[in-house]
């Protein structure tokens, strides 16, 4: 999965790498199952919890090129998405 950010006019690239259960991360342009653009300050938002991922795509913030199930995946990763996840499960259902 790659990130293609821009701030100030200038692009950011940023490769996500999965290997046999390891995830890296490396500034790199190589090829990627997912491209993933954004500015770099929506991206910050997402990773910080404090905007969706799907909200983004929705409001044209972020858009996708290649595989978009990946969206699932990142969303996943991130530490927003994770206690979301635990406070979900722990609220009883009405």
């Amino acid at each position: 999965m790659r990130f293609d950010l821009t701030v100030d006019h200038m692009l950011e690239q940023w490769v996500l790498i999965f290997d046999s259960g390891n995830v890296g991360v490396a500034r790199d342009s190589r090829e990627a199952d997912a491209v993933i653009r954004a500015r770099r300050e929506v991206f910050a938002r997402i990773l910080t919890g404090e905007q969706g991922v799907y909200a983004a795509v929705w409001r044209n913030l972020l858009s996708v090129e290649g595989d978009i199930t990946l969206l699932a995946t990142l969303r996943e990763l991130l530490p927003a998405a994770r206690r979301a996840s635990r406070t979900a499960a722990r609220t009883p259902e009405g």
